[in-house]
């Protein structure tokens, strides 16, 4: 544990991240279980690698989108499963809007139909919700350690300063 002011704030946003990839894992391995989304998408986009699609699905869903909503808790509201929810719903709107442009820049041809559409908006849910079940868990989880960090107290996110 570093002893100074920065090197203090430097070990919580290391916490942050670390809880966010955990929290990201969890949910995309989760998500995963219950459904096959490389299936729904990896014929269209890469036919001759679903391999490729789970190592960028286990990519985004732990990295991307788990630090994304590790950096973004503290200043989302509700519980940590509606953070998650709300953050899902920011990410599903990403995704949708980034298929949209690939599409009419024709580099990804796929069918962006009202059922994909729905189906991505259902997972997208699912796997937020899971995201801030398990974030608030670790949270929770590391306020009965002793820890100092406290996620709803007066001190800002060591990240917006």
């Amino acid at each position: 544990m570093r002893l100074d002011r920065n090197g203090a704030a430097m070990d919580r946003i290391e916490n942050t991240i670390g809880k966010g990839i955990v929290a990201g894992f969890v949910a995309t391995f989760v998500l995963s279980i219950l459904i096959d989304p490389i299936a729904l998408v990896a014929p269209a986009v890469w036919p001759a690698s679903t391999s490729l699609g789970w190592v960028l699905h286990f990519f985004v869903g732990t990295v991307i989108w788990g630090v994304g909503f590790a950096m973004l808790h503290d200043y989302l509201r509700g519980p940590s499963w509606q953070r998650g929810l709300i953050f899902a719903l920011g990410a599903w709107l990403v995704v949708m809007g980034g298929a949209a442009l690939l599409l009419r820049a024709r580099v990804v041809a796929f069918d962006l139909s009202a059922a994909m559409i729905a189906t991505t908006l259902v997972v997208h849910v699912l796997y937020g919700v899971w995201l801030g079940v398990v974030y608030g868990w670790l949270l929770d989880r590391e306020g009965m350690s002793g820890s100092p960090h406290e996620p709803h107290g007066e001190e800002p996110h060591p990240v917006a300063r």
